[in-house]
């Protein structure tokens, strides 16, 4: 219950839907003389929420405070952990989600975001002579389909199964934390998510006296090479509204971690 409800307080404050919302209520206010006022404000406000977030200004602007925090995982960052590559034993990739329709290829069952943190993920333990692959999946998939999704993976790029592990029952980004530490214990660790995500996941992970390292992957903002006045930037793009969602998505999962009291 208390799940689902964080879930419908963070949909209404998606741009989209906060914007919208205020717009039809202004709409339906307008067709009252006693409320025409308001009914104006409301429109006018909604509005403006949705050419707010629907221009690149802003929610680039969001999303670059996120991402920019970690900078990539490179070979020498690898070689500086305690340890070395040689001591490193844990990679865990947050995944994203996936798809059950079976009859898709493994890339297309996985979600964007996954399929981006698992290759990071991939390429790390690439470099690692003991690395091992934390895979949480969530806990939309049941534990046989979790278990041939593993299969296929592995076999897909080529690596042992033992050394590709599952992580299941997690509904949130708290939830995972707390699954892989009883793994990783506090052992220092190679942390995979995307770059919007890693700052709450670290702030997760510290809260619970983990060390991890961020490996930021995939970039959900990134414009490279689109000129700087290019016309796209003149008119509002739904694109814009997906980056200020996710946005906001973290600030909001962020402040609630700190009135928890599980980060600073």
């Amino acid at each position: 219950m208390f799940f689902a409800m964080k879930k419908v307080i963070a949909a209404l404050c998606q741009p989209l839907t906060f914007g919208l919302g205020l717009a039809i209520l202004g709409f339906i206010l307008l067709r009252s003389r006693k409320y025409a006022r308001t009914g104006r404000c409301a429109l006018l406000l909604g509005l403006l929420v949705l050419l707010m977030f629907g221009y690149p200004q802003v929610p680039g602007c969001m999303h670059k405070s996120l991402a920019g925090r970690y900078q990539p995982m490179t070979s020498e960052a690898l070689r500086e952990m305690p340890g070395g590559t040689e001591g490193v034993v844990w990679i865990a990739v947050l995944c994203g989600g996936c798809s059950t329709n079976w009859p898709f290829s493994i890339g297309a069952r996985l979600e964007e975001a996954s399929l981006a943190r698992f290759v990071e993920g991939l390429r790390i333990y690439r470099q690692l002579p003991h690395g091992n692959i934390l895979l949480s999946v969530g806990d939309l998939l049941e534990v046989p389909l979790q278990d041939r999704l593993v299969d296929q993976l592995a076999e897909t790029v080529g690596i042992p199964r033992q050394d590709l592990r599952p992580v299941t029952g997690a509904t949130c980004t708290q939830d995972e934390a707390r699954l892989i530490r009883e793994i990783v214990g506090t052992a220092p660790f190679v942390l995979v998510t995307s770059d919007y995500h890693m700052p709450r996941a670290m702030l997760l992970c510290k809260a619970l006296g983990m060390n991890p390292v961020p490996a930021p992957a995939g970039q959900c903002g990134r414009s490279d090479g689109e000129p700087r006045f290019s016309p796209r930037r003149f008119f509002p793009n739904a694109a814009n509204l997906v980056i200020a969602d996710t946005a906001l998505h973290e600030y909001l999962g962020m402040w609630w971690a700190r009135l928890q009291g599980k980060g600073q």
